[in-house]
């Protein structure tokens, strides 16, 4: 194959054992206060990074 992941390693993940909101939070990120936990500033999302 030609793609340059190819040699890198892949990690299987069963989706329907992972919470939606987690989901939601990783691909999308979130606000400051959205949920305790939540870093100070907010998350930037996974989709951004797409970019």
């Amino acid at each position: 194959m030609n793609s340059f992941r190819n040699q890198k390693v892949f990690i299987p993940v069963n989706m329907a054992t992972v919470s939606s909101s987690i989901v939601e939070s990783e691909l999308f990120g979130y606000e400051e206060g959205t949920f305790t936990g939540a870093l100070k500033g907010g998350k930037t999302g996974r989709k951004d990074w797409w970019n």
